[in-house]
Parts: structure tokens; C-alpha cells; sequence
């Protein structure tokens, strides 16, 4: 039975991972099925390289003034970094003097820097569903240059960097877990779940170790499958509870849920009777 069990839990895995990849593919694919406007090529732009960090949103480039903020609210586009190659942070690309998000319908946001007061300003046209669809006049983030970081370290890099982990903890976990399913593990204060119960006889240690291998290997799948969905769908716009909830929830949440369902599965159960 324990073998019969760890064989559905593998093929399920194989399925969820599969019909995953394959739905990250089919969004990929229908996000650039639509694009409309052809991206020009390379140009490019030293100037532009590094990171840039938005200090305003404003209707036109003049109503811009340096230390007084038009944009009350918070800024949607917190940064976004120009590495050389024309790659940009997330899913942005950019050519000189213009910059498009790489996925769906390529619109271009035009680009201009320009010294005010002594200090360098990036503005960058944001063409968003009111300037494609009504046709009205775009506006524009104000950055300024920060200090250049790579593309690889941007917040959508570190989730996807997060995601791999977890990929890799799950499956560390489902290794773990197989030897306690299989009732290899004897009595022992190092490895296993050991709790008080465990510990009054032998059969309620295989029984309660068994259970909670088998919810870890259960719930590991799982945390697998919340990874690799994060890996192709969260993007750099997410926000900052979004890039966390992916980055660092799987690995948090679900092991804690295998853990809490085998403690309640060991308090249900009775000592063997002397």
C-alpha cells in the first residue's frame, strides 16, 4: 500500500508539473499573440544604462518640478533598470529613446533624459489603456537615477530566484518523506516527527510517521506546482505582498500545513492497549 501510494504521488507530480509548464507556455504564447506594433531594433544607449527610480507622475513634461511632487498617490512604477543588450527589469526592452514591455501588444513608451537643475531625469511616456483605447494624451513617470543593479537581482528576479528554492525544498522534502511513508525509519529522537506520542510504542511511531510523510509529500507537490506557477506568471508590476506571497509563502505555509494536519491525525489516535 505505502508503495502503491508513493507511485500515485510521483505520477501526480509529473501531471501537475506538466500541465503547468504547458499552461505557462500557452500565456506566454497568447500574451505575444496579439502584438500589434513591431519593436524597432537595437540602438543603443549608454546614458540609459543603469537603474532609475520614479519620483512623480506627471501630464507633461514641463508641469515637472524638482522636490515638488504633482503624483499624490503611490507611483505603480516604483523602478526599472536598463541593462546593456537592450534587456531591461521583468519583462521590459528597450531601444534607444523608447521602451516596451515585452509581451501582449508592444507598445512603445518613448523615452527623453534630460539635466534639470543640475540633476539627471529620465521621462518615460506611459502609454496605458486610456491612451491606446480613447485615444488620450500620454503621461509621464519622472526617475531619477539610482545606483545600477543588476537585472538578475531585481524583484522579479529574486522571486523567480525564491521559486527555484522552493522547488528545490519541495523536492528535498518528498525525499525525506519517503522512508517514513516505506516505515524504514525506527524510533530515534533525530529523524521523524517526534512528539511525546511517538514515542509510546513502535506502532504509533510508524503509524503517526507514515501519515505525516505522507502529508508532506502530499503538500510538497503542491508547494511545487505554487512555485513553478509563480516562476512564469508574476511579473516585476506584481506588488510588494504579491512578490512575497510567492517568493516566500510556499515555503512557509505548506510544510506548516503538513505539519499541523499530522498533529491533529496523532491526537485522534489511541495508545495500544498493554
Amino acid at each position: 500500500m505505502p508503495k502503491q501510494w508513493l507511485y500515485s504521488c510521483c505520477v501526480l507530480t509529473g501531471i501537475i508539473i506538466t500541465l503547468v509548464c504547458l499552461a505557462g507556455v500557452t500565456v506566454q504564447q497568447s500574451a505575444t499573440a496579439g502584438e500589434t506594433t513591431p519593436v524597432p531594433p537595437f540602438i543603443d544607449d549608454p546614458a540609459v544604462i543603469g537603474t532609475w527610480y520614479s519620483v512623480d507622475y506627471v501630464s507633461s513634461i514641463n508641469q515637472f518640478t524638482p522636490g515638488q511632487r504633482t503624483w499624490k498617490d503611490d507611483l505603480f512604477l516604483s523602478d526599472i533598470t536598463f541593462s546593456p543588450g537592450g534587456i531591461g527589469s521583468g519583462a521590459w526592452r528597450w531601444s534607444k529613446g523608447c521602451l516596451w514591455w515585452d509581451s501582449g501588444d508592444k507598445h512603445l513608451c518613448k523615452y527623453e533624459i534630460r539635466e534639470i537643475d543640475g540633476e539627471t531625469y529620465l521621462f518615460l511616456e506611459w502609454v496605458n489603456g486610456d491612451v491606446i483605447d480613447r485615444g488620450a494624451k500620454p503621461s509621464y513617470y519622472v526617475l531619477v537615477r539610482g545606483a545600477a543593479k543588476n537585472t538578475d537581482t531585481s524583484s522579479l528576479g529574486l522571486v523567480r530566484a525564491c521559486g527555484v528554492i522552493n522547488i528545490g525544498v519541495g523536492l528535498l522534502f518528498i525525499a525525506i518523506s519517503i522512508p517514513l511513508v516505506l516505515r524504514m525509519i525506527p524510533m530515534n529522537g533525530l529523524y521523524g516527527f517526534r512528539i511525546p506520542k511517538a514515542f509510546i510504542s513502535a506502532e504509533l511511531w510508524y503509524d503517526i510517521n507514515a501519515y505525516g510523510g505522507k502529508q508532506m509529500i502530499l503538500w510538497s507537490i503542491i508547494m511545487i506546482a505554487v512555485s513553478i506557477v509563480g516562476i512564469f506568471l508574476v511579473n516585476a508590476q506584481a506588488s510588494l505582498m504579491a512578490l512575497l506571497a510567492v517568493s516566500v509563502g510556499p515555503a512557509v505555509i505548506f510544510p506548516t500545513i503538513a505539519v499541523i494536519v499530522t498533529l491533529i491525525h496523532a491526537a485522534r489516535l489511541q495508545p495500544p492497549e498493554k
